[in-house]
């Protein structure tokens, strides 16, 4: 069985991780867990987290077990432009460690940056990365990552403008 995921950002959320997958996610899916040794803090042009190595730091998150192929495929195709799977040793709260992927950044976090809250983006920014994430998976099939940044980027753009 392949590893499972830890999530700390916008997949830790079940509407937004239903989205990727193509199918619900049950809450019963999603086991909360923490990532010693790293904090979460912003992106430096989204308002998405990416991981900052912190001694005294926790990040917490969720751990999936996907063991279906495609749903995996379906994760790594709405990830791997911003960030890389790195398996890291995860704590579950219900106790034990596992070993899962984390994906982590690989350009977005130049410095230290505001911490990223999880609440505060689910009260200001889910209801937009729910239509981002739409317009992203809409180009699974032809896994054209150029064409889903620029719908990514035009979308954005027009949410902006409209707030």
């Amino acid at each position: 069985m392949p590893d499972p995921y830890f999530f700390f950002g916008s997949l830790r959320d079940p509407d937004v991780l239903a989205v990727v997958l193509g199918r619900a996610v049950a809450a019963s899916e999603l086991r909360p867990a923490e990532l010693p040794g790293y904090v979460a803090v912003l992106a430096e042009e989204e308002r998405l987290p990416v991981l900052v190595p912190r001694a005294a730091g926790i990040v917490h998150g969720v751990v999936a077990e996907i063991p279906d192929r495609h749903e995996r495929d379906r994760v790594t195709f709405f990830e791997e432009t911003e960030y890389r799977p790195e398996v890291k040793e995860v704590r579950l709260l219900e106790g034990g460690t596992v070993r899962a992927l984390v994906h982590t950044d690989t350009s977005l976090a130049t410095e230290a940056r505001e911490q990223w809250s999880f609440e505060r983006w689910r009260r200001e920014d889910k209801a937009q990365m729910l239509v981002l994430a739409r317009g992203w998976m809409r180009h699974l099939a032809d896994r054209d990552h150029a064409a889903a940044d620029a719908e990514w980027d035009r979308a954005l753009a027009e949410m902006t403008v409209r707030a």
